[in-house]
């Protein structure tokens, strides 16, 4: 029986759908012998709960019958983004003394805190899993360097970098480390699985061994039962994370001149994030006059969503184009897609060529008047917007995870048998 270990340095729970759980999974399902280990991520920023974090060093492990999932919770393991979440304080709240002390004092050292941690993942590995694992498939850089130094001291056999985000973010000297780091090990890894097409160009570019795309997949049968959808007013949707990078103070300031067109229009918010950055949004709408178009939802369970997809009519995906998000592939457009809704992306982001790619709605540039005439452009021609349903709904069908799976399966138990014989 095949050995398999998941190495992801976050709390994959912490995310709806996300490929390593759903991975996790389906390795399960076929009888393969699987651990995951996860590092806890931590989101307060309280400062009892930031000191608690940097002291403290925690293990939780749960088990099923082929499957192991341990969360390791190291030393200096502090809610990220303290950095960000201190500037965007300073520009748009009040941060008490001691909590703005706190995180001045920590964010610079968050270099420091990636490498604690990800050495905490390869000690606990090293030391408390018994056994050599046939496959070690490490989530973007933090695990690939834990699986990399696992295979340096003969605990896996085979190395997959399993590629889901583009890596180099936060401060200059951070941004500089993890993107040497994720050439060093793009380029030893045995097997390299994007998620989309740019990343694994980049790859390429960084001398990859062998790089492919298995991109992520969908809940199918979740969404498919958001398609029937009840009388509502049009309305735009937004599912993820509050985060800068995200355009959503682009939609907001957008909707007084939809209003004009579209008298009804509103836009639901299905996240979380920065309370610095949510308060600012928040009051973007007062100021606005916005309050009745703009309802904040707050972060909903992943089974709740077709619930909400049930009461919108498009999808946005409209990302400012930063580094992070030209590469990555995010889950929320397959999962509009499954759900009938046209998407409207940013042109030139992995996003946007997955929209066009499957003329599923409309990849437009990064600004308010391409948002409020796409908007129009849908939702005032049913023919066009029927169309991009249709096609939406049809192409998603190509990303069911278990099909998704097979092929990743079959790439790595071909690698293996390459590096094997």
């Amino acid at each position: 029986m095949r050995r398999v270990l998941l190495i992801v340095p976050w709390d994959p729970e912490k995310g709806h759908n996300a490929r390593a759980g759903n991975l996790l999974r389906q390795f399960a399902r076929d009888g393969v012998e699987t651990t995951l280990l996860c590092q806890a991520t931590n989101s307060s920023y309280t400062p009892a709960d930031i000191i608690r974090n940097s002291l403290s060093w925690r293990v939780s492990t749960s088990r099923d019958s082929h499957s192991t999932t341990i969360t390791v919770d190291p030393f200096l393991n502090y809610a990220p983004g303290l950095r960000a979440d201190c500037q965007q304080e300073a520009m748009y709240g009040r941060p008490q003394a001691l909590r703005r002390l706190l995180i001045r004092g920590l964010a610079p050292l968050g270099l420091l805190r990636d490498m604690a941690c990800f050495l905490s993942l390869w000690f606990y590995a090293w030391t408390r899993l018994r056994g050599t694992f046939d496959w070690c498939l490490g989530f973007d850089a933090g695990g690939a360097l834990v699986g990399w130094l696992l295979k340096q001291v003969g605990k896996v056999r085979m190395l997959v970098y399993e590629d889901q985000d583009y890596g180099p973010m936060g401060g200059y000297l951070r941004q500089r480390c993890i993107a040497t780091l994720e050439r060093f090990l793009v380029r030893r890894a045995d097997l390299v699985i994007s998620v989309g097409h740019r990343l694994a160009s980049l790859r390429r570019s960084q001398a990859a061994k062998q790089s492919y795309v298995v991109h992520n997949g969908v809940a199918l049968r979740l969404f498919e039962t958001a398609r029937q959808r009840p009388p509502h007013p049009p309305t735009l949707l937004f599912v993820g994370n509050l985060s800068p990078w995200d355009g959503l103070d682009l939609t907001i300031e957008a909707l007084p001149v939809l209003r004009k067109t579209i008298a009804q229009i509103r836009l639901l918010v299905v996240a979380d994030g920065s309370p610095a950055y949510t308060e600012r949004l928040r009051r973007t709408v007062a100021t606005l006059g916005l309050s009745d178009v703009v309802q904040f939802l707050g972060p909903k369970q992943h089974h709740e969503l077709p619930s909400v997809f049930r009461q919108a009519d498009i999808g946005l995906a409209h990302f400012q184009p930063v580094p992070f998000r030209v590469f990555s592939f995010p889950l929320k457009v397959l999962e509009y897609m499954t759900s009938g809704l046209p998407v409207i992306g940013t042109v030139d982001t992995e996003a946007g060529d997955l929209v066009q790619r499957c003329e599923c709605g409309l990849a437009i540039p990064f600004t308010t008047s391409a948002l409020a005439e796409a908007v129009c452009s849908l939702l005032l021609d049913e023919e066009r917007y029927e169309r991009y349903r249709t096609n939406g709904i049809k192409h998603s069908q190509e990303f069911a995870w278990p099909a998704l799976f097979k092929q990743e399966y079959d790439l790595i138990a071909t690698r293996y048998s390459s590096i094997s014989s």
